[in-house]
């Protein structure tokens, strides 16, 4: 069953992929956690911290692109 561990494993695990030396890695794993963060219909639940990530990663603000380390490294300092 999806429960709040479950969901919280999920997402340290798209945290530790968005800090991969790979690009088209971390671009997915930016992809899938702002559609997770965002998404309302139907919103995920269990996301701890949800605005706070949001905020830190600059979810929603601009089309961040995540396979570019420069931008994305020091979002993720931030989260």
């Amino acid at each position: 069953y999806f429960d709040e561990e479950l969901c919280s494993s999920i997402m340290c695990a798209l945290l530790k992929q968005l800090g991969e030396k790979l690009d088209a890695v971390r671009c997915q794993a930016g992809e899938c956690i702002q559609r997770l963060l965002t998404t309302q219909s139907p919103r995920v639940p269990f996301v701890s911290h949800r605005n706070m990530l949001a905020k830190a990663l600059c979810v929603g603000e601009h089309g961040t692109n995540w396979s570019n380390p420069a931008e994305t490294f020091p979002l993720l300092m931030r989260a």
